[in-house]
């Protein structure tokens, strides 16, 4: 039986200083990751999963970010939402194994990327 695993702003290594560190008890936990640069990256190594999902502060239009595994680009998520929110729990793909280092970046450029965390079921 897989087991569902809740990795915190914690288990997200960022890459350069691109990433600060926001405040605020509507993210989970309290903290999050938040970068408006286009090629911001946080790494997570040694995920072995069937499910992934980003937990996410929503709203704004044209904020993107790719999920990668091990370099290949698995999928593009947006954040936008009608409604802004902490906490929202996005889907990233569900017909793929990860295996290896999950690598998130920020596609867009000059809009508030803020990432709370991941959501996993392990295998």
């Amino acid at each position: 039986m897989a087991d569902m695993v809740m990795l915190n702003h914690k288990a997200l290594i960022p890459v350069g200083s691109s990433w600060t560190r926001a405040y605020s008890p509507r993210y989970y936990d309290g903290v999050a990751w938040k970068s408006r640069t286009k090629g911001a990256t946080l790494l997570r190594t040694n995920v072995r999963a069937d499910r992934l999902w980003l937990v996410v502060a929503t709203g704004q239009a044209g904020c993107t970010v790719g999920a990668f595994d091990n370099g290949q680009l698995i999928k593009k998520v947006s954040l936008f939402a009608s409604t802004a929110s902490a906490r929202a729990v996005l889907p990233v793909r569900t017909s793929h194994k990860w295996s290896g280092t999950l690598k998130l970046v920020v596609l867009s450029v000059n809009c508030p990327v803020v990432i709370e965390g991941v959501a996993l079921r392990a295998y």
